[in-house]
């Protein structure tokens, strides 16, 4: 992550059908497993977010991205072709683009930024 300048890695079932099986962020491994004290012998699989992931498919439109980030209240999404893994969509790549107007990139980024009260 370090290396690569990236916020989230995605985890697939096997390297030759790319199947997604969860996702480990930054925050993953901050929270779930800094700041719980874990030692380093941990697996990826031991902190990562799996189940009802929000993901998009690669033809789907901007607004389509925008809502499955607000309905997940994540920043980045996993972007997937017949069930198989393809690639990451970030806020800064929507923000980036002409496509969208920056108030709705605006509302986007206020709504996945608010604390989730699910504790």
């Amino acid at each position: 992550m370090r290396d690569y300048d990236v916020g989230l890695v995605p985890v697939v079932n096997d390297r030759s059908g790319w199947t997604l099986a969860g996702v480990i962020t930054d925050r993953d491994i901050t929270i779930r497993h800094v700041a719980e004290g874990h030692k380093d012998d941990c697996t990826v699989a031991s902190h990562m977010s799996r189940g009802q992931l929000e993901t998009v498919e690669e033809d789907d439109d901007v607004e389509t991205v925008m809502a499955s980030m607000q309905r997940g209240e994540v920043r980045r999404i996993p972007v997937t072709t017949n069930g198989k893994l393809v690639g990451v969509i970030a806020q800064a790549d929507i923000a980036t683009t002409s496509k969208v107007s920056k108030r709705d990139v605006g509302e986007v980024v206020s709504s996945v930024s608010q604390p989730t009260h699910s504790r």
